[in-house]
């Protein structure tokens, strides 16, 4: 390895099912930079922050090396967190480079790509991954991706630094393959019966290991078995290699766990997928009664019944597909939730902090707020008394704009809030209907829009009622305009 030397400028492209980052400086003694600027392809909220030194080695093989995170260590997400109990979607993240500074005599930059994550309890920056080394080119497009969970409440930071190194999977959609398969005439290998067969699913690793991914049910004594279909992720079955080596071995169950070992068999994600056409037949060897036996054939054979894939589409899918969230703001100004002057209101007005109202507007507001290409939010306030004839209304517009009740931005809404809460006279009673009406209207583009209805009991709990209505088929729950919490 050379000495470091800084890159200077260029340009990292992240393309990706969701989220990227921004592409920031760091200093090793072990690489060079051939560094540039991150351009986000994605609405997610994404930064940068302190560079910490990165200790990078170039590998000795550079293809090699994971694109996630290590088997050793808990699943991260996308902001450093240990693994989680709630479900999260994965993404993938795909990154290019160009116009990178040539930093090697007589030839071009070897680059790599490293992406950090962020934490988000010690904001410290954590390595994820890289991607494979490419060899003399300025203008390099990685093929290792990266997959990380992606949360949609949070603000995730990536950092993705990219290294000039001296000295291949495909990750796939989040696609569900469906299988049935059937056995003939495989072994006898219960005394007082025939065999209890079930199949178990291994997935070759990069090392020539096997990690399982699936086990069908036990067909009791039956030498001619025939399995119930089964759904398995394509990522989970082949880690997006088509070609990947899956290895599938029969066994006879026994009920004391000393399965009985009937025999195997190897395929591929890309040959199982051509029995959505014929069927495919494949022989069941036991490689130990095949040295033994000079006249052994096999011990029965597999057959492959159906094999369909379908997408999954997640909510990640229909943002990179261009659905937009609208969102609407009700605030609730019944007298409930005290006097605006004593400390004792969620409305409390001080100088020094924002009040309960306020802060939880803005936590919502900024993870929103990406989502919205023209970032116009409607906000309304219901259960106040208006000047200047004291009207009770459970739906004006905090701008005072009946025609367009738009604030630009959140910034907007909290200015909109606060100018409404000094010309308003809290008054009662609490009535969602009027402004849960007007966010159920179809909205006039494709686009999901979302009602935040914060009131009194929600806020102590730190929660909000939002009500959603969709043009675009997201759920039948979502387009009937289901409300939760």
């Amino acid at each position: 390895m050379g000495a470091t030397r800084r890159a200077g400028r260029g340009c990292v492209a992240i393309w990706r099912r969701c989220a990227a980052g921004h592409s920031e400086g760091a200093s090793s003694k072990s690489a060079r930079r051939a560094g540039g600027s991150a351009a986000s392809a994605a609405s997610a909220a994404a930064a940068h922050g302190p560079t910490p030194p990165p200790h990078l080695a170039a590998p000795a093989d550079p293809v090699s090396q994971p694109a996630a995170a290590p088997a050793s260590r808990p699943a991260m997400s996308l902001s450093g967190a240990s693994e989680r109990s709630v479900p999260a979607t994965k993404i993938e993240i795909t990154v290019s480079c160009r116009n990178l500074l040539d930093l090697d005599t007589f030839s071009k930059s070897d680059p790599m790509v490293v992406l950090y994550t962020q934490s988000r309890a010690s904001q410290e920056w954590r390595e994820f991954g890289r991607t494979e080394v490419i060899d003399n080119t300025l203008n390099p497009d990685f093929v290792r991706k990266f997959v990380l969970d992606y949360f949609f409440e949070e603000k995730q930071n990536l950092r993705f630094d990219v290294y000039n190194v001296d000295s291949r999977t495909n990750i796939s959609k989040p696609d569900i393959a469906t299988m049935q398969l059937c056995a003939n005439k495989l072994d006898k290998k219960d005394f007082f019966g025939k065999s209890d067969p079930f199949l178990v699913f291994y997935r070759s690793n990069e090392d020539g290991t096997f990690t399982i991914c699936h086990k069908t049910e036990v067909v009791k004594n039956t030498l001619n078995p025939v399995w119930q279909p089964f759904s398995i992720p394509v990522r989970v079955l082949c880690n997006g290699d088509y070609d990947r080596t899956v290895k599938i071995d029969v066994y006879d169950w026994d009920r004391d766990g000393s399965h009985d070992f009937i025999g195997e068999f190897t395929t591929s994600y890309r040959e199982l997928s051509k029995a959505q056409n014929q069927f495919t037949v494949y022989e069941v060897l036991n490689p130990r009664k095949k040295c033994k036996k000079k006249k052994y054939v096999n011990s029965g054979t597999v057959t492959l019944l159906s094999f369909s894939v379908d997408s999954e589409f997640t909510f990640v899918d229909y943002i990179k597909g261009g659905t937009q969230l609208n969102f609407t703001v009700a605030i609730d100004f019944t007298a409930s939730n005290g006097n605006p002057l004593q400390p004792t209101s969620l409305h409390y007005m001080s100088p020094y902090q924002l009040s309960a109202y306020a802060m939880a507007l803005k936590a919502v507001g900024e993870i929103i707020q990406d989502y919205d290409s023209d970032k116009l939010f409607p906000a309304y306030g219901f259960g106040a008394k208006l000047p200047p004839e004291g009207r009770i209304s459970h739906q004006f517009p905090l701008n005072n704009n009946d025609e367009d009740p738009t604030c630009a931005g959140i910034e907007g809404v909290l200015e909109s809030y606060f100018q409404s809460l000094r010309t308003v006279q809290l008054y009662g009673p609490t009535c969602f209907a009027p402004v849960i009406n007007q966010v159920a209207r179809p909205p006039h583009c494709p686009c999901l829009s979302l009602l935040s209805v914060w009131d009194q009991p929600c806020l102590r709990q730190w929660k909000s009622w939002m009500v959603m209505t969709c043009a675009c088929p997201l759920g039948d729950a979502m387009q009937s305009g289901t409300s939760f919490r």
